[in-house]
């Protein structure tokens, strides 16, 4: 899960990533954070890396990370703005494959998230499984290419 929070830092220092997410109120912006933490602390523990990286993520969206907002309020936050619960979504799905190794913990969390923050529908597993599928066309196309080289 160390490398989730290099990640993280990696896709905000991205024009276009961090232009989206410029796009969110502060409130928004905190909340994606607050479930950035929430997924780092995944497995257990949070790195000294995982937390400098969420505080630098913090500083690049120019707001503090709210200790005070829990997951529950968060989540709730960008429920108000589906929108802002997909682009989130799909950071954290993103951040899951960074290690190559989409691990039980992660699953877990993905799986239940819909049914725990009471949310009609699970945009997370849905940004999980495009993603997932999204890196499958990738290389479907690619192998595609290479064989009709000739």
């Amino acid at each position: 899960m160390a490398q989730f929070a290099a990640r993280l830092v990696q896709r905000l220092q991205n024009t276009v990533q961090n232009a989206r997410l410029t796009r969110l109120r502060d409130e928004e912006k905190r909340a994606v954070l607050t479930l950035l933490n929430a997924v780092a602390l995944s497995d257990g523990e949070l790195s000294v890396e995982e937390e400098a990286a969420i505080n630098k993520a913090a500083m690049k969206l120019g707001v503090n990370l709210s200790r005070d907002l829990a997951l529950p309020e968060a989540v709730a936050v960008l429920a108000k703005k589906p929108a802002a619960l997909k682009l989130a979504c799909l950071l954290v799905a993103d951040a899951f494959f960074v290690d190559g190794d989409y691990d039980a913990q992660e699953k877990d969390f993905v799986a239940s998230f819909s049914e725990r923050f009471k949310l009609a529908a699970n945009s997370l597993k849905d940004a999980v499984e495009k993603l997932r599928r999204k890196k499958l066309d990738d290389a479907l196309t690619d192998w595609n290419e290479e064989i009709e080289k000739p």
